[in-house]
């Protein structure tokens, strides 16, 4: 079993015995062949622990916070990115495809003000640290471990976006 099932299979089993609800894995499509239409460059490189979750299923939500079905990951913002998860407000997470060094990494992207900065090292990290997140703290919207990241710094939550989510003064 590779990691991403291990991680998976995890948060299955854990939501199932804790009976915690809003927790659901959608089956896997059997086919990853749509992921790789989305790599145009040789720069590019699709990062083998998302390949391997997509795999292993077709997106995880937890309450309302979700990562996207296969059919809905993009690269509506750059090209180096993939849209993993929409924050429903035109921010983004985001997974780095580019073939160097930081392939792999999560990247939150926020529109306004337009603010960028790594979530997790790599996508099974944020995946565990959203569930763990999300076991703790369900979607209290005033003490949510996955309220938006604007909201997390603006209310001072040290949640899962804390403390990358630090962001430049605005007007608003």
């Amino acid at each position: 079993m590779n990691d991403m099932a291990f991680v998976i299979d995890w948060i299955r089993s854990d939501a199932r015995s804790r009976k915690l609800a809003g927790v659901s894995i959608r089956k896997p499509l059997g086919t990853v062949e749509r992921l790789h239409t989305l790599v145009t460059s040789p720069n590019l490189m699709l990062p083998a622990e998302l390949l391997r979750f997509y795999e292993c299923c077709d997106g995880v939500h937890l309450g309302n916070w979700c990562l996207m079905q296969q059919k809905e990951v993009g690269t509506e913002w750059q090209e180096d990115r993939l849209l993993i998860q929409n924050w429903g407000n035109g921010d983004f997470d985001t997974i780095d495809i580019s073939a160097g060094a930081s392939n792999g990494r999560i990247w939150f992207r926020g529109h306004d003000p337009e603010y960028h900065f790594v979530v997790a090292p790599s996508l099974s990290s944020f995946l565990v640290a959203a569930y763990l997140a999300y076991r703790q703290f369900g979607e209290d919207d005033d003490n949510s471990g996955l309220m938006h990241p604007f909201d997390s710094w603006r209310n001072d939550f040290r949640g899962l976006y804390w403390p990358h989510a630090n962001y430049p003064a605005t007007n608003g």
